[in-house]
């Protein structure tokens, strides 16, 4: 039977859920899915809930009947998280729990997990998974920014922005930080199904309007771009659970975009030394202007600036940062007419990284969507215990 498995992601809330003895996996708070046939009009075949993803398989528990034809060896197709992976019915336990697992294991279907994972607030962090599967998995491809538009919403991403300077040590407790700036602002958050793992504030500024150093009593020292011309980004935050993956460059070539849309030809921002450094060779340029955000603080801040449209015709930045970044953007921008808004979207240096990141991105679609991966043999133990079924 040709099947889909539609996931569909319920609101996550702060508990997290740890690695039960009895299941594949980690416990997860309840994702919903359905189950369709291959029918042209996709009838309705099982309801579930995914109570627990491992790295290696996940288990359903039916929400009706299980049909007759939802055996052992059936094979399926996972549609989670704008992917999808081919799975088989490994088995149909008495309860009405069904055990599923890959029918080829992948790189790309060890992320999709993890991802699952994250949706349903289990107890795994991205530093945990990437000790457990041998490599770095990617978080970029499952996340979604959305603009916050509700009271719920907001107070979620004060939740992660707690936790996350609580991390980073900015705050002595997790408790949610509400800025009075965020009035009037875009707050952005990113999603992986309906959790938000990132989120960054974007002020579009007018003549009148302060710079966030201004804010903070540090004057504006010459050169610097003109207001009306910017768009300042803060209160960049990235969910502890997956601090050290590439949520964080997610939210950088987002934001971009964004400015661009919004016809802003400059990104204006601060950070402390060891960020600043990765954005000077994003092409940041850094600026005279130095503070601090309370006088107990423990580090300077740094004001700098990017000038998108050069760094978008290739400017200064070395051809690495240029095809990670600035190359997204790029591509995303000439569906828009690029031309439009005075961007040189084509020379010799963007064509020529344009040819070598096509061969990286189909380098990288055969590492992880075609190549068959194994697992550390080790890898079992560092779930905490999780027991996982190997798929076969």
């Amino acid at each position: 039977m040709n099947s889909m498995l539609r996931l569909q992601v319920q609101n996550s809330d702060v508990a997290r859920h740890s690695a039960d003895q009895g299941m594949e996996g980690y416990a997860v708070r309840p994702l919903t899915v359905e189950l369709f046939d291959n029918d042209p009009r996709h009838r309705l075949v099982l309801n579930g809930t995914i109570l627990s993803v491992g790295f290696d398989s996940l288990t359903v528990a039916a929400d009706t009947w299980i049909p007759s034809d939802v055996l052992a060896g059936t094979r399926l197709e996972l549609h989670a998280l704008f992917q999808h992976i081919a799975l088989i019915v490994q088995r149909v336990d008495f309860g009405g729990k069904i055990v599923l697992a890959p029918a080829r294991y992948t790189r790309k279907t060890a992320e999709l997990f993890f991802a699952l994972m994250i949706a349903g607030n289990a107890s795994i962090t991205f530093r945990e998974a990437r000790k457990a599967l041998g490599f770095k998995p990617r978080l970029e491809p499952y996340i979604r920014f959305k603009r916050i538009d509700s009271a719920d919403a907001y107070q979620a991403v004060l939740l992660v922005r707690g936790r996350t300077y609580h991390r980073v040590g900015k705050q002595r407790s997790p408790e949610p930080i509400e800025d009075p700036h965020d009035r009037g602002a875009l707050v952005y958050a990113g999603y992986i199904g309906n959790r938000i793992v990132s989120s960054f504030r974007l002020r579009l500024l007018t003549p009148s309007d302060q710079f966030d150093h201004e804010l903070h009593g540090a004057d504006t020292i010459e050169p610097f771009p003109p207001r009306e011309q910017c768009a300042e980004i803060g209160r960049l935050c990235v969910d502890p659970d997956v601090y050290g993956s590439d949520a964080a460059m997610s939210i950088f070539r987002y934001s971009v975009y964004t400015i661009l849309l919004c016809e802003r030809r400059f990104l204006v921002a601060v950070a402390t030394g060891g960020p600043l450094q990765g954005y000077l060779k994003l092409g940041g340029i850094r600026s005279k202007i130095k503070f601090r955000y309370r006088i107990d603080a423990p580090e300077d801040h740094y004001a700098f600036w990017t000038d998108i449209h050069t760094n978008l015709s290739g400017g200064n930045i070395a051809p690495g940062p240029f095809a990670h970044v600035w190359r997204w953007t790029l591509a995303k921008l000439r569906a828009r007419a690029s031309q439009q808004q005075g961007i040189r979207a084509s020379s010799a240096k963007t064509i020529l990284i344009d040819f070598l990141g096509i061969l990286w991105d189909a380098f990288e679609k055969v590492k992880y969507d075609v190549i068959p991966y194994r697992r550390p043999a080790n890898s079992t133990r560092d779930l905490k215990g999780a027991e996982n079924v190997t798929a076969q």
